[in-house]
């Protein structure tokens, strides 16, 4: 699925032109559609009965020929894998000015498994590891201290921590990616 900001059918045609390039079209359909149409809330209780509950999160800034075969070789080890496209307008922030401060990436690399077939997917995973540039913490599932320095580089993780113990003290808020009450070395 593609998804182009904008209802300029000219601009759709000229911004989507290069993907119907980029191999064997299956399925292509086109509309105009409200965000909250293409991702609708579904409002019920969350409980967590996916069975694809181990993730792992990378940012890719080019896919390159050792990039695409450890991308290739995910799919056998998981339930998922979704390449998302990042960038453009997403780089125009400056890396310091929020958390989310990758800023450089063109991709958003995501791989999803069952807790049975982890271990697969983690051997995998760590061929790829030195071809990523950080992480989304929102599809990762491991908490550990490589996984936050990989989503929040350096001077943005010191200043959230700096801001966890002011706002903090007392970790109310320590869910998903709990950080430290302190930094630590790198």
């Amino acid at each position: 699925m593609t998804v182009y900001a904008g209802t300029d059918p000219a601009a759709v045609g000229a911004a989507l032109a290069p993907l119907l390039l980029a191999g064997p079209v299956l399925r292509n359909h086109a509309f105009v559609t409200p965000y909250h149409r293409l991702l609708p809330a579904g409002h019920g209780p969350q409980h967590a009965q996916q069975p694809l509950t181990v993730s792992r999160s990378g940012l890719v800034d080019h896919i390159t020929e050792p990039t695409a075969e450890g991308i290739a070789a995910l799919m056998g080890a998981a339930g998922m894998v979704q390449l998302r496209s990042i960038g453009a307008a997403v780089n125009d922030t400056p890396p310091t000015a929020m958390a989310y401060s990758h800023r450089t990436q063109n991709f958003s690399l995501m791989a999803a498994t069952t807790p049975a077939l982890r271990d697969g997917l983690d051997e995998r995973w760590e061929q790829l590891h030195s071809h990523l540039n950080g992480l989304y913490l929102s599809f990762e599932t491991r908490i550990g201290r490589r996984e936050l320095n990989d989503a929040f580089p350096g001077p943005v993780l010191d200043r959230l921590i700096a801001l966890k113990a002011y706002y903090d003290p007392e970790h109310l808020f320590d869910n998903n990616f709990a950080l430290p009450s302190v930094p630590f070395p790198y």
